[in-house]
């Protein structure tokens, strides 16, 4: 009896635990393409995988665009290690807030086209705006976090998000958190329901953010990302997994991220708006879980819903990288003016809800790069990145299906892959 029950004890042992123990145990995979003269991204894209932070069942992608050109597009792991699926080179990915960028561009080309004005009145363009206090709001402002609007009115459903009109009326009537244009907060959600409102008030066409994004840039100009993801291209898109709760993840995440124990310092003395988010986050509370789910995968949602390759984001942010002319097709994205002006951004100060030092300039988050420099573009959780460096002529991004507790441009995969993509750069420029 007891040898029976001690082979069955076993026996349910192995069924749950040798498959995990298999995953950590897969083959390294890693494909792509590098030009001579960054073979050295490519070394260390294969280091994060067999000794380094990038997990063996994970997957991820790293794209960089130098001086309009593709110059690294690698990717490795698995789009779904369960079933033993590769990372192609078309697997797409959910990048959450680095899909800020789209939004971003898109106001800036009615910026550039005249059609907004960033001086101007959101009011002026969506005249039930300016309800309770938000009608001097301007478009920068609104783009700058500086609207005080960064909490849903009310619990955030998935059926709300797909009510575009009631989502507009709601914001509509919303009052802000704080005297608009005074400070800073991130508007983490909400940023993409206001501007796809904003931007569908003024395009003749009626359209949403995602559906003006698809039109007139993703297709124009051969960009693989979509904010909302079709049910059609589920079949080529990674399956999200999520870091391990535990204290061993927690430690690692608060050593290796300075902005992460800046922002729970801060939050531990303010609570107010992060206290605020959770309570109100509703069906969004199980984001990281229903990412799966293609119902909830298609929900176009501008500010953190966005699928992509990490090709398509660097290929994006190079086009802005040369002064916002495709050099291949010769197609306009933005304007040269438009594009430096990302960069004439007001010094860091507090952001009242992520707690950290931060500067926004029309929807571009600024950063620095170790050698003085700034960039712009935008991080998102798990990891995510996609930004432009104007003075070396760079765009870059990086994605991946593991969420890594790390949302400010600081993983560790991704800046040890910074970091030899700028030593290559500057080989390079010594060489020419």
């Amino acid at each position: 009896m007891f040898e029976n029950l001690a082979l069955i004890a076993s026996t349910a042992l192995i069924v749950r635990y040798l498959p995990k123990f298999r995953q950590w145990n897969l083959p390294v995979h890693v494909g792509g393409y590098v030009k001579p003269g960054f073979e050295e991204v490519e070394e260390v894209f294969r280091r994060n995988f067999e000794k380094g932070p990038e997990k063996r069942k994970s997957g991820s992608g790293f794209a960089v665009y130098h001086k309009g050109e593709k110059v690294v597009n690698i990717f490795g792991g698995y789009a779904d290690a369960d079933i033993l699926q590769l990372w192609r080179e078309n697997t797409l990915s959910l990048v959450y807030s680095t899909s800020k960028v789209v939004g971003a561009i898109c106001i800036a080309k009615l910026v550039d086209e005249g059609v907004l004005e960033y001086q101007r009145p959101v009011a002026d363009y969506w005249p039930e705006f300016g309800a309770n206090g938000k009608d001097r709001i301007t478009v920068q402002q609104l783009m700058e976090h500086k609207a005080g609007l960064p909490l849903f009115p009310e619990p955030i459903t998935y059926d709300l998000l797909r009510d575009k009109a009631k989502l507009g009326a709601m914001f509509a009537a919303a009052s802000p958190c704080w005297e608009p244009g005074t400070a800073h907060g991130y508007h983490a959600v909400s940023i993409g329901p206001l501007t796809s409102e904003l931007l569908r008030r003024v395009d003749p066409k009626g359209r949403t953010l995602g559906k003006f994004f698809d039109e007139e840039i993703a297709k124009p100009f051969g960009i693989d990302f979509f904010i909302g993801l079709p049910l059609e291209q589920n079949h080529r898109t990674a399956k999200l997994i999520c870091a391990d709760p535990g204290p061993g993840v927690s430690f690692r995440s608060v050593r290796n991220s300075s902005k992460n124990r800046t922002a729970i310092a801060g939050s531990m003395k303010d609570m107010t708006y992060v206290t605020k988010l959770v309570q109100n986050s509703g069906e969004l509370k199980d984001f990281f879980r229903t990412q799966n789910n293609p119902e909830y995968r298609a929900v176009e949602i501008a500010s953190a819903n966005g699928f992509g390759t990490a090709e398509a984001l660097a290929k994006l942010m190079g086009i802005l990288a040369v002064g916002g002319t495709d050099p291949v097709t010769q197609k306009t994205l933005l304007s040269k003016k438009r594009v430096e002006s990302f960069l004439e951004s007001e010094p860091e100060t507090i952001d009242k809800v992520i707690q950290i030092p931060i500067s926004w300039k029309c929807g571009m988050a600024i950063d620095d790069t170790e050698d003085g420099g700034k960039i712009f573009g935008h991080p998102g959780a798990g990891g995510q990145v996609a930004f432009t460096d104007l003075e070396h002529r760079l765009g870059y991004a990086f994605t991946s299906r593991y969420a890594a507790p790390f949302g400010f441009g600081d993983d560790p995969r991704f800046k040890n892959l910074q970091k030899a993509m700028y030593r290559c750069v500057k080989k390079l420029e010594v060489m020419n």
